[in-house]
């Protein structure tokens, strides 16, 4: 479990090639190495990796071929500087949220803009993550916590703000248009969603099926909610029952 709170960046000093497995070794500031040990959960850009060997400052770490094909990990090459955390302790002071370093999908930067004191980065999303997004709701972008601005669901883009302070912390500032980055939505409001999507999908089933819910005009209504008809409708695409990853 982590924070999103990330400590440092680490520099990438080997990455073996491979599509079904790979390793990588980073090396650490001494502080993060003390009393690490083998076995150790830490997060590189927002992935939970277990630590298979130290040398020092330098440890090692092994990535399936799950995680390198969810995570932008498979073209991370040595040089590269990854956003790093270790693993949150009870005593710790909880700055961000809960963050599980169990990358969902990954996303992609469309909008970068400075401006004094902050920048405001816009991203695109798949139409099945951006349900779990809401205003002022908590998003991990590459291990960083970060706050949600503006959801555009029938866009599938969303925007978040950065501080210099996140900035200086962090690899955020290395990105650019195009590129993408490792996305993990809060757990809570995944529970939550889905909970809810459930429980309308099971009792939409038994209306159906009983006849007491017309299919035609149950059509209709579907239709109108694609189309935005519905008085007092906002600009949001309704939820999707049923998608699946």
């Amino acid at each position: 479990m982590f924070t999103g709170i990330v400590q440092d960046t680490v520099l990438v000093v080997d990455a073996s090639p491979g599509d079904e497995a790979r390793s990588m070794q980073v090396e650490l500031l001494p502080r993060f190495a003390e009393d690490l040990e083998l076995g150790a959960s830490v997060s590189l850009d927002g992935v939970c990796l277990t630590i298979s060997e130290i040398a020092g400052s330098r440890v090692a770490l092994d990535l399936v071929r799950s995680t390198l094909e969810r995570t932008t990990l498979a073209n991370v090459n040595a040089g590269d500087q990854l956003n790093f955390e270790r693993s949150l302790k009870v005593s710790s002071e909880i700055g961000g949220h809960e963050v599980s370093g169990h990358v969902d999908t990954t996303a992609t930067v469309e909008v970068v803009e400075s401006s004094p004191g902050n920048v405001r980065m816009e991203f695109s999303l798949d139409p099945y993550w951006m349900r779990y997004l809401f205003p002022h709701g908590f998003v991990s972008i590459a291990g960083v916590s970060l706050t949600v601005g503006i959801v555009d669901r029938r866009a599938c883009r969303f925007d978040v703000w950065l501080i210099p302070e996140t900035l200086r912390r962090t690899n955020l500032s290395e990105l650019r248009s195009g590129m993408r980055v490792n996305l993990e939505v809060h757990r809570g409001v995944q529970v939550v969603v889905d909970s809810v999507t459930d429980a309308v999908d099971r009792f939409l089933d038994r209306a159906l099926d009983s006849g007491r819910l017309d299919p035609q005009r149950f059509a209709e209504f579907v239709d109108a909610l694609q189309r935005q008809r519905l008085p007092g409708g906002d600009a949001q695409e309704p939820p999707k029952h049923g998608a699946t990853e």
